[in-house]
């Protein structure tokens, strides 16, 4: 018998999916138990999977006619230049003694 959590999730996805009119991800059939950096391989490749087909679902819904480039904007990793980094903690640290 498969967990309420579960139940639920697969039920939304399947919703989701029909609704908008895309592919029906894979159903989720266990929940990690403990960090993913001590899970087997063959389980962390069923929840890099099923997380990856669940976020390009949900960006296809944000965005129809371009989730394709808002899932791939999502692992673009764009590092904020120093002086930056350090404008916005000077900016914060005069916010919070105000």
């Amino acid at each position: 018998m498969e967990e309420p959590v579960l139940s639920a999730y697969n039920k939304a996805l399947d919703d989701l999916s029909k609704l908008s009119g895309c592919e029906t991800p894979c159903k989720l059939e266990f929940q990690l138990s403990g960090s993913l950096a001590n899970a087997s391989r063959v389980k962390k490749a069923e929840c890099v999977a099923r997380a990856t087909e669940a976020c390009q679902l949900v960006c296809n819904i944000i965005a129809p006619d371009d989730g394709e480039s808002l899932f791939n904007s999502l692992t673009q990793k764009e590092e904020v230049p120093e002086h930056i980094q350090l404008l916005i903690m000077r900016l914060l640290k005069h916010r919070l003694e105000i």
